[in-house]
């Protein structure tokens, strides 16, 4: 196709933005180049070696469901369907076989919550956590969505499902649309301290947790935290 034709800068650079993104005969196409004079170009770049997969891709393999196909995967990542393919493998993962869960920080998301500290806070409000190992180092914590859904049952006011995308946390209970529909749940950030929270916020101040750990434990903004306990003392010293 291409003979020995020598490389342009245009077709290096094209070459080092698309390698790990497209597979090495579409790259073909583009350039008019071999397959094998794709393969020997790249190897004397040095850029064989694939891009390294951050934590956030590997959560969004985990998060996987129904709905989703290997080229729509492919695309929102930015990689090959190869390599997508390959790294599901590598993690148990297929598209027979979804993962059944979700991490605290995708639930996070489709909440319009805070992630951080997502998963201290289904922890306290008894939803099981369940660990992935990954590597020597690498955790990943899944949440069953039943599991959850009986969580929010019991506290509902403790998540705000005011931006809720239907069908994005499954199995979802039979009560959930006339719940959205009669607005019975509203935003954890909006609502008013309880009798119940403010002993809480005291008792874990005398214990010596910092705001951010009170913060993480009763589902409130830290600025929150911070504000409301000299306010509780001031109350509680005049009263």
């Amino acid at each position: 196709m291409d003979g020995r034709k020598p490389w342009t800068a245009q077709e290096i650079d094209y070459l080092k933005h698309h390698y790990n993104c497209k597979p090495a005969w579409e790259i073909g196409l583009d350039l008019e180049r071999s397959v094998a004079s794709i393969h020997n170009k790249v190897i004397k770049m040095g850029l064989k070696k694939s891009k390294p997969w951050t934590e956030e891709e590997i959560e969004y393999l985990f998060n996987l469901d129904a709905r989703d196909t290997l080229r729509k995967v492919a695309k929102h990542l930015n990689r090959t369907e190869q390599s997508v393919a390959s790294k599901m493998q590598k993690l148990g993962l297929s598209f027979e076989e979804f993962s059944t869960g979700y991490t605290p920080n995708y639930i996070a998301q489709k909440l319009s919550m805070n992630p951080y500290g997502m998963q201290k806070y289904l922890k306290y409000r008894g939803v099981k956590l369940t660990k992935l190992v990954l590597g020597k180092k690498k955790r990943i914590y899944q949440v069953d969505g039943a599991d959850f859904w009986k969580a929010v049952e019991k506290h509902p006011h403790d998540f705000n499902l005011k931006d809720y995308e239907r069908k994005s946390i499954l199995p979802e209970p039979e009560w959930l649309n006339e719940a959205l529909t009669a607005c019975k749940y509203v935003s954890w950030e909006q609502k008013g301290w309880t009798t119940k929270e403010v002993k809480r916020l005291i008792e874990l101040r005398e214990k010596g947790h910092t705001n951010q750990e009170i913060s993480e434990v009763l589902g409130r903004p830290l600025y929150s935290v911070k504000s409301k306990y000299p306010k509780v003392m001031k109350e509680l010293n005049h009263g």
